[in-house]
């Protein structure tokens, strides 16, 4: 088949998908994939943007990531121009949809600087600030479920060492658990600083 008969199964005339659903897009991609893949034309480079942008949508993360971050290294260059799609919109949906599957692979470092990024230059989306500020609140979510699983260990320790009647560690399990009950609410207000200051 040629590109043009292969690019006609995912796009009308007038550009509107003909899919369905994103499973039918990524299933229909994959049937296709060795030829689409083999070869560098608008049709093709089309296709293969809007896969991975399918594939983010669709919450599988681990393989769009790559995908997104080759198809965002291909956009940001200063000759990149396909008349079958609007640039900046299909950059700015990677960008994100990029940053949310940092985040949901747990590369919240990674995650944070994208959607900081985007929050910079679309200051009045609300949707790029939240996800911000949940990047940020995830961090601090971490030490502090940390810090209750601490908590229970240590509780669960004293009883057990009670039970024997074994006093050697009591006073230091008691502090832990103290410790631990200060910091959580240091931590939740550390957090809400953190993201007003979005």
């Amino acid at each position: 088949m040629q590109s043009e008969e292969i690019y006609s199964i995912f796009y009308k005339i007038d550009s509107r998908s003909r899919m369905n659903s994103a499973e039918e897009f990524i299933r229909t991609y994959e049937e296709h994939k060795e030829q689409i893949e083999s070869e560098d034309n608008y049709f093709y480079q089309r296709i293969r943007i809007e896969y991975a942008t399918t594939l983010g949508l669709n919450e599988e993360y681990k393989r769009a990531l790559s995908l997104l971050t080759k198809n965002i290294e291909l956009m940001s260059k200063s000759d990149f121009d396909n008349p079958l799609m609007v640039t900046e919109g299909y950059l700015k949906s990677s960008r994100f949809l990029k940053a949310q599957s940092l985040y949901y692979t747990r590369n919240l470092k990674e995650a944070k600087i994208i959607f900081s990024e985007l929050h910079k230059e679309y200051p009045n989306n609300d949707i790029y600030k939240n996800w911000l500020k949940s990047s940020i609140h995830w961090k601090f979510q971490k030490w502090i479920d940390l810090l209750w699983w601490n908590i229970a260990i240590f509780i669960t320790l004293n009883s057990i060492l009670n039970w024997f009647k074994i006093k050697t560690f009591e006073d230091i399990n008691i502090w832990i658990v103290i410790i631990s009950f200060l910091l959580i609410p240091m931590l939740i207000l550390i957090s809400k600083m953190k993201q007003s200051s979005k």
